[in-house]
């Protein structure tokens, strides 16, 4: 819903908030400047970015799902793969598509992130393919987790709303 992804946009831009305070104390590297820990990895650099981000700079949602100043791009990228496969195969340049994305978004719902996941990925998709491409029915498989985990799935639809989730 609107409100769910204004909530969302508003976490992303309060983490990078919180961050930008204390962007400056480090070099390029990952070090303090001045400071004696300079020359590590990207990989190196960015963990040490993420242990020394302001406490505000990560805001918990519910106790598994946590927003950083990455997150944004993270999320906006899984939901965009998942679109994206729509388009190539509707558009006919794949046959099919698989999408390995994280976070992978069976938790959230229409009006909540959880358990890890921002935007409930497919369900996204499967409205772009409807709105796009006119497509009439959708069936979602989600094989992992039965029984559980597929919130997002399950809540949000509408009788007569041409998306099946099982």
């Amino acid at each position: 819903t609107q409100k769910h992804i204004d909530s969302l946009f508003s976490l992303f831009a309060r983490s990078k908030a919180a961050a930008a305070g204390g962007e400056d104390d480090y070099d390029e590297d990952g070090g303090k400047k001045g400071g004696k820990e300079g020359g590590r990895s990207r990989r190196q650099s960015d963990r040490v970015r993420l242990n020394n981000y302001s406490k505000n700079a990560i805001i918990d949602i519910d106790g598994d799902t946590s927003v950083c100043p990455g997150t944004e791009e993270a999320a906006l990228r899984a939901v965009g793969a998942a679109c994206r496969g729509v388009d190539e195969v509707l558009g006919g340049q794949a046959e099919t598509v698989f999408c390995v994305v994280r976070p992978p978004g069976h938790h959230a719902t229409p009006d909540r992130a959880m358990g890890f996941c921002f935007f409930n990925n497919v369900g996204v998709a499967a409205m772009h393919a409807r709105a796009k491409f006119g497509i009439k029915r959708v069936a979602i498989l989600d094989p992992g987790r039965v029984g559980r985990g597929r919130e997002g799935g399950r809540e949000g639809r509408k009788e007569g709303d041409g998306i099946l989730f099982f």
